[in-house]
């Protein structure tokens, strides 16, 4: 299962970029995922909840956007005040 992996490393760049915004809180992070990708989304968004929750990413949304490609890009961020 290489959806764990991926949400692993999704929180990890999300996590860097956090880090840089002191005060700031994480709302949304959106990927763009290709149908083409091999990755499914039901265990990726899975696999996002579990390692999320019980930490300061358990209120942050995962947006995905599907596209028809093969790629699978972190999108954005969004972040509040």
């Amino acid at each position: 299962m290489h959806e764990l992996s991926i949400a692993t490393a999704i929180l990890d760049q999300a996590r860097q970029q956090w880090d840089l915004r002191p005060g700031e809180r994480l709302s949304k992070i959106g990927l763009r995922l290709g149908d083409f990708a091999g990755v499914d989304v039901n265990s990726l968004t899975f696999c996002f909840e579990a390692l999320a929750k019980d930490t300061e990413f358990a209120s942050v949304t995962l947006e995905i956007e599907r596209t028809a490609q093969d790629e699978l890009q972190m999108a954005f961020l969004e972040f509040d005040e």
